[in-house]
């Protein structure tokens, strides 16, 4: 009803679905607006992939400006709406001026006209569906490969504590153990000391070179640098001073006991284990039973 509505020929109305609701979606409109007269339903899918010469582009333009008139309806996907934008942004960085302008010129219409229904809000307009064009010549990550590694390594020594750390604090952590091999266990922290004490034994682990994140021959006043600043949140000038000075000549050293700092005081490690996915929810034993047992998508 509101796309019927909304479909006026002065406005180019859009309906905005997942991709997972594409056929379903489809198949209803097909269903509901099928028997009007003269009502079109177009999809009009665009990829990275798609040609942008000046004919495909008068077409695409066309079958936009006949469904308008016409009183239809687009059924679109948001990363076709995306790949088009982004793509006229692309061959403007490629230096293809014209097809850069007349891309351009297609979406700030197609932005002017258009009344769009998104169904699904809360994921089509969700940061992490956002589409990402990447382009220019291919770079490495900066801190490779410790950026990875480092945590890699954190992980599997505490792989190594959790039996330790449950018989010390049978009160504060629980764990989960998963099915497959060779995998983290799921944690959950009910206290704080059990957390301290995770962390502590972790900055152990790093100064007395058990796991393989700094240079075996990093001399022993260099380590109580380091055992200091990735230990305490508040550190001295001369502390920062003394870590700006470990290996000169090899920077990749002082990125990564920046790395640990930034996973152990500021906890961005204990973020990460304490985050749970598809949380169980079902009925209340106190409660009438009114509600479905679900798995939840989210997490808690």
């Amino acid at each position: 009803m509101a796309a019927a509505a909304l479909a006026d020929k002065q406005r180019l109305m859009r309906v905005i679905v997942p991709k997972a609701l594409l056929h379903q979606t489809a198949q209803l409109m097909h269903l509901r607006l099928g028997g009007l007269l003269g009502r079109t339903i177009g999809h009009i899918p665009f990829s990275r992939s798609t040609r942008t010469d000046e004919a495909l582009l008068d077409r695409f333009r066309l079958i936009h400006e006949v469904l308008k008139t016409s009183a239809g309806v687009v059924l679109a996907l948001p990363e076709h709406i995306l790949s088009f934008k982004l793509s006229g942004q692309q061959q403007l960085s490629d230096g293809n001026l014209r097809t850069a302008q007349q891309m351009t010129q297609i979406q700030n219409w197609i932005s002017q006209i258009s009344r769009d229904v998104i169904d699904e809000a809360d994921s089509i307009l969700a940061i992490r569906t956002q589409l990402i064009y990447p382009s220019g010549t291919q770079k490495t990550v900066d801190g490779h490969p410790k950026r990875w590694e480092v945590p890699e390594a954190l992980f599997r020594s505490i792989y190594r504590h959790l039996p330790h750390l449950r018989q010390c604090f049978p009160l504060s952590i629980e764990i989960v153990p998963r099915n497959y091999y060779d995998a983290l266990p799921i944690i959950y922290f009910l206290r704080k000391d059990a957390e301290d004490a995770l962390l502590s034994r972790l900055v152990d682990d790093v100064c007395l070179c058990r796991i393989p994140v700094l240079p075996a021959s990093t001399p022993k006043a260099d380590l109580s640098f380091i055992r200091e600043f990735i230990s305490q949140e508040r550190v001295s000038q001369e502390l920062r001073e003394s870590i700006e000075r470990l290996y000169p000549d090899r920077p990749e050293v002082k990125q990564t006991v920046y790395l640990l700092r930034g996973l152990i005081v500021h906890r961005i490690l204990l973020m990460a284990l304490k985050k749970r996915w598809n949380v169980q929810y079902g009925l209340h034993p106190n409660r009438d039973p009114i509600a479905v047992p679900y798995t939840a998508k989210g997490k808690v």
